[in-house]
């Protein structure tokens, strides 16, 4: 597979991060195949590729690897540990850990629906399991969602607000997970343990799988052959994320984030209509409008962090959706054009 620009995108991380700290440490990594944890593994293998070389990296995933992944198999310091996370095969292997950085959680929707009893057993059980493997001084990350403000109605959503969804929402397997998973990072908190989380929002770029449901993907797979079929009137406005920018706000609250929860997301509002028009103006492909929509399930009509915490401990500089946008299609094009 192409991966130069997973590649570029994790050296510009490494430029951004001083990540010197890792050197001889041991880190987990769980649902390291996902697009966070991929872009975490392609950061460290550059870290070390600077002479900071940890004295192991772990990673968690439950299926097999994709091939830009596969490189993990041959370095010695990477250990896979493959299989269900909630599996007590896997929880066997187990080490004490310097850093945890916890994604294991089924970030799309058709997956976290599927199978409801094994996202909450990944955000609350394993959660607890995984704090239990963290050394005394060690460091521990929780990848939460801005799902946990579902049913307010602010425009925009701050650390201190607080969902109001229903435990028989179609998502709560998913929203009530990520609550509790929160709920028991504070718990070892209180026992003086570093652990922090990070409510995700709409983060997205390379270094997916061609599987992958999410209305970005979906859009610029329908792109490539020449129109791209909405499912609704694509009013629902979104605050993309790139991928560059929540590794590099995660990694630093890791590192030095002192609060128990940040909001990791964009700035940039787009519509998923607006979102069409650009993915159809750059692969020239025709957008069409359904005559009758269709939603999927509980999914939010708008999700607007508020980020003045989170940049104000840790300013960054935003890549632009259109820019990140593009970076994304040349990868997914590059590597699933001729599939």
């Amino acid at each position: 597979m192409d991966n130069k620009i997973i590649k570029e995108d994790a050296a510009q991380i490494i430029s951004l991060v001083d990540l010197q700290e890792l050197a001889g440490k041991k880190i987990l990594i769980t649902g390291a195949s996902g697009l966070l944890g991929t872009y975490f593994i392609y950061s460290l293998a550059e870290n070390a590729n600077r002479g900071n070389v940890p004295q192991s990296l772990s990673i968690m995933y439950r299926n097999n690897l994709p091939k830009y992944l596969e490189f993990t198999q041959k370095i010695s310091w990477i250990k896979n540990l493959q299989g269900d996370s909630c599996d007590e095969q896997i929880l066997s292997q187990l080490d004490f850990y310097d850093y945890i950085i916890h994604l294991a959680g089924y970030g799309q929707p058709g997956k976290f629906l599927e199978e409801p009893i094994n996202a909450l057993r990944m955000n609350t059980t394993l959660t607890i399991r995984l704090l239990e493997h963290l050394t005394p001084s060690g460091k521990f990350v929780f990848a939460s969602t801005s799902s946990v403000y579902m049913g307010l109605n602010k425009d925009a959503f701050s650390e201190n607000d607080i969902g109001i969804t229903n435990p028989m929402h179609p998502r709560a397997c998913y929203i009530e997970g990520k609550r509790c998973g929160e709920a028991i990072v504070n718990a070892f908190r209180a026992q003086g343990v570093d652990a922090k989380s990070v409510r995700i929002s709409m983060t997205y770029g390379p270094g997916v799988r061609q599987s992958d449901r999410r209305v970005l993907y979906e859009l610029i797979k329908k792109s490539m052959d020449g129109k791209i079929d909405l499912l609704d009137d694509g009013c629902a406005k979104r605050i993309y994320c790139y991928i560059t920018n929540s590794v590099e706000l995660i990694l630093k609250i890791l590192l030095h984030g002192m609060q128990p929860v940040y909001n990791v997301g964009g700035i940039e509002e787009t519509s998923i209509l607006d979102m069409a028009k650009y993915i159809g103006e750059y692969m020239n492909a025709k957008v069409i409008l359904p005559n009758t929509p269709h939603t999927l399930v509980g999914s939010p009509q708008r999700d607007r962090l508020d980020m003045s915490m989170t940049l104000k401990e840790f300013p960054i500089t935003y890549v632009s959706f259109r820019d990140g946008l593009i970076r994304t299609i040349n990868w997914y094009q590059k590597n699933y054009g001729g599939a």
